[in-house]
């Protein structure tokens, strides 16, 4: 019990404001990191609808 309470109160813990901070950044990296596959995700499919597309233009 005392170990819990000395670890609540070490000075080199962050704050909350500090937490909050890094959080967020946290989360903006990880919706960045979201957008960024999304838009690989997305201009991989157009292009394999184009391959597929010129593939049946070809066989016709």
């Amino acid at each position: 019990m005392d170990e819990i309470r000395t670890w609540r109160f070490r000075k080199d813990l962050p704050d909350t404001a500090e937490m909050s901070e890094r959080i967020v950044r946290e989360l903006q990296k990880i919706l960045r990191t979201m957008k960024s596959t999304k838009r690989e995700a997305r201009f991989l499919d157009e292009n394999r609808k184009r391959k597929n597309a010129e593939d049946n233009a070809g066989t016709s």
